[in-house]
């Protein structure tokens, strides 16, 4: 395989943490996010804590991903070496996961080089469209600008002149002198 066919994986955190999520229930057979104490479940919960928590996530954030409070993540993580030093079933399934979440963050997807120039032409196309369409904005934001501007004056005035509380009665005398409609 040549080196211009290959592009190496590159996740976002929330990738990350999906991948390890679909990981960790195909070994156990569960969805680590349903509300429930059973034991596989909350083994299952503390495996990818422990995970989590050696890649740097913050306790809150592992929270909220599985749906549960950052204390729960904190109880996880205090019993996970109780749990790995006693619990030779769960010693096993999280070396299992270890070894497919770790290989299978360094698959290669292989791609063509055509596919490659194709994929970067229609991303060139979607950028000059963007670029086009900052340009009538910026053209908006300009004349919107310059509308503000000639109207400073008024709303200086109003907002000097204008005593709290009387907003309402000030509308109204404005809009029936620019009604004409004088009083």
């Amino acid at each position: 395989m040549k080196r211009e066919e290959l592009i190496i994986r590159d996740e976002t955190i929330s990738e990350t943490k999906e991948r390890l999520k679909s990981v960790i229930e195909s070994v156990y057979k569960i969805d680590i996010c349903r509300k429930t104490r059973r034991r596989d479940y909350v083994s299952a919960r503390t495996t990818y804590v422990q995970i989590m928590r050696d890649m740097g996530l913050g306790v809150e954030e592992i929270g909220r991903s599985i749906g549960k409070h950052h204390s729960t993540v904190l109880h996880n993580t205090k019993c996970f070496h109780d749990y790995y030093k006693f619990d030779k079933r769960f010693k096993k399934f999280h070396n299992i996961i270890l070894e497919k979440f770790y290989a299978e963050e360094n698959t290669v997807i292989e791609l063509k080089v055509e596919e490659l120039e194709k994929h970067t032409l229609s991303l060139n196309l979607k950028l000059k469209e963007l670029d086009s369409q900052n340009k009538s904005l910026e053209s908006k934001i300009q004349s919107l600008e310059n509308e503000k501007l000639k109207n400073k004056s008024i709303h200086e005035l109003i907002n000097e002149r204008v005593k709290p509380g009387t907003e309402e009665r000030i509308y109204y005398k404005l809009n029936r002198f620019f009604n004409g409609i004088h009083s």
